[in-house]
């Protein structure tokens, strides 16, 4: 009997210290999705319509609350969830595209690499456009280079802010950037009120289906960058159009387009267990395939075009791996940027 009685008491006591599982930990906690941005616009709307389904398929069934965190053009929201947030995947951010090149190029203010992040998915492939305000008289990319054309940017690290530069470096255009916006929504007012002639975006579907019936009827695209065209903009040529027949152009072209192409991705930090980053995955991928999700994402002309964590990981170490010499070329065309 007492040898049975210490048998039991060191189970208990194995029980009693045991890690909880992973299908266990989320159970009356909270998730955190932080965005780079203010409320508004589609890189909100996006993170927002996810909040609102990846809850189910997460075991534990947790709270999911979004969090705007603006600044740096997205270097505030990855270096905290990178270094202060919580490792327990409690916390995972959507870390804006545009922080690839800002790492590659050995500019400032990044606390962590991208290769250290753990990728959970990315939302959508969309291509990044360079919209035309219909008040503005500039209306082809042809005209762009021969006259100045204002765009906005949330901040430096910005793929609104490299794209101008890139395009001004590769194609002669003129555009104008102007630096400081909190958002999408708050750019596209600084376009009615005449301050910018257009920006950059993506999802042009989705971008579109939020505007005003009579302006989105007269909305225009100059360009757009990706692997292939958009169908909603078939008219509108393509970056690697625009340079094919210069190698060292068609190069860089490449290399932005294979950059571009993880539009919406999502990170949890370096240090969360394995084990909890396969789980958000797992409940990432469903909710790609969830019909409530796909409903509301249809109503809200969202783009879904999901890529795996795994997939992304990838996908983020290829581009890292980019040759120095190449990568010296587009640092001279970043070191532009804001000038």
């Amino acid at each position: 009997m007492r040898r049975a009685a210490v048998h039991a008491a060191w189970a208990l006591a194995l029980v009693a210290v045991a890690p909880a599982r992973a299908e266990d930990f989320y159970a009356g906690k909270t998730l955190a999705i932080a965005v780079h941005v203010g409320v508004g616009g589609t890189y909100d709307s996006y993170i927002r319509l996810l909040s609102r389904h990846i809850g189910r398929h997460i075991p534990g069934l947790p709270n999911v609350v979004v969090v705007n965190q603006v600044g740096g053009g997205g270097l505030l929201s990855f270096n905290h969830m990178a270094r202060v947030a919580p490792q327990d995947g409690t916390w995972i951010a959507q870390v804006t595209q545009s922080l690839i090149l800002h790492e590659l190029t050995g500019q400032q203010g990044m606390r962590a690499s991208l290769g250290a992040a753990q990728w959970i998915g990315n939302l959508s492939q969309s291509n990044n456009v360079a919209m035309v305000w219909p008040t503005s008289k500039i209306r082809t990319i042809a005209q762009a280079r021969v006259e100045e054309f204002k765009v906005g940017a949330t901040g430096v690290g910005a793929t609104s802010a490299q794209l101008p530069a890139l395009y001004n470096a590769l194609l002669g255009t003129k555009f104008k950037l102007i630096i400081g916006y909190k958002s999408s929504a708050e750019m596209d007012l600084a376009c009615e009120r005449g301050e910018l002639d257009g920006r950059t975006v993506t999802a042009w579907p989705t971008f579109v289906a939020g505007l005003p019936r009579e302006t989105a009827a007269k909305v225009d695209a100059l360009l757009q960058a990706g692997a292939r065209k958009d169908p909603a903009l078939p008219h509108v040529p393509l970056l690697s159009d625009e340079v094919r027949g210069d190698p060292d152009k068609e190069a860089i072209a490449d290399f932005m387009t294979l950059n571009w192409a993880m539009t919406r991705p999502i990170a949890a930090g370096p240090g969360v267990p394995q084990e909890r980053v396969a789980l958000l995955r797992r409940a990432f991928d469903a909710t790609m395939k969830d019909r409530e999700f796909l409903a509301e994402a249809a109503r809200m002309a969202a783009e879904i075009d999901p890529m795996s964590g795994e997939d992304v990981q990838r996908g983020v170490a290829q581009v890292l791996a980019t040759p120095r010499e190449l990568v010296t070329k587009i640092q001279a065309i970043m070191d532009n940027v804001g000038k």
